[in-house]
């Protein structure tokens, strides 16, 4: 029998274990490290969908008018979402971080950074995210001269002798 587990497309990325980078936060978030991923555009995707959700979400409540947009919702809401989304697409979890001595998983620390108590949580999230996004596009721009040429340019030189 097969086992088609690996042929499986379109995995959320919060569903995923593994994958993401660990990012050293240093002192001003007490030597914290998080496993998270970096922006890409599936994410960006994915809160441009949540955006107009809430937009549409909004306006069938009546608190928002027919011609506002995203930006006329309240700031605490907007950060709320991306808050939620980041923790949900982006944030894998803590790296050897405890709470009162116990291990601290990723669930707990996705319900403390969303507590106004442990507000800094979440500030570690996004400095970890925006570290992890910056390397992932600097490593993007130092591989950008080993693709080889595209395909539809046209070769200027001798064809060779077959």
């Amino acid at each position: 029998m097969t086992d088609i587990a690996s042929l499986r497309r379109a995995t959320p990325a919060s569903t995923l274990a593994t994958g993401g980078v660990v990012i050293a936060l240093g002192a001003e978030f007490n030597d914290l490290n998080l496993r998270v991923r970096p922006v890409t555009p599936t994410y960006d995707d994915i809160l441009a969908r949540a955006k107009s959700e809430l937009v549409r979400q909004k306006r069938a409540e009546g608190t928002l008018k027919a011609r506002e947009g995203y930006e006329q919702i309240p700031l605490s809401e907007r950060q709320a979402l991306g808050n939620r989304l980041a923790l949900e697409h982006l944030f894998i979890g803590p790296v050897d971080a405890t709470f009162g001595g116990q291990p601290l998983d990723a669930k707990t620390y996705r319900e403390m950074a969303q507590t106004e108590e442990f507000a800094d949580l979440m500030d570690a999230v996004w400095a970890a995210i925006e570290d992890a996004t910056q390397q992932s596009r600097a490593r993007a721009k130092a591989a950008g001269g080993n693709s080889s040429q595209r395909s539809d340019t046209t070769s200027t030189s001798p064809a060779l002798p077959a």
